[in-house]
């Protein structure tokens, strides 16, 4: 599922990287895989 919300154009890192509800999901590989597709955040 995030896969597809990632094929469909939404690239909002930060929210992948604070949401609450996918902390859960930040210690798995496959997360980290998906968290590189994204852009990185611009400081």
């Amino acid at each position: 599922m995030l896969n597809k919300t990632i094929d469909e154009g939404y690239n909002n890192r930060q929210t992948f990287e604070t949401d609450t509800d996918l902390a859960p999901l930040r210690t798995d590989a496959r997360f980290q895989t998906l968290l590189a597709r994204l852009p990185k955040a611009q400081s």
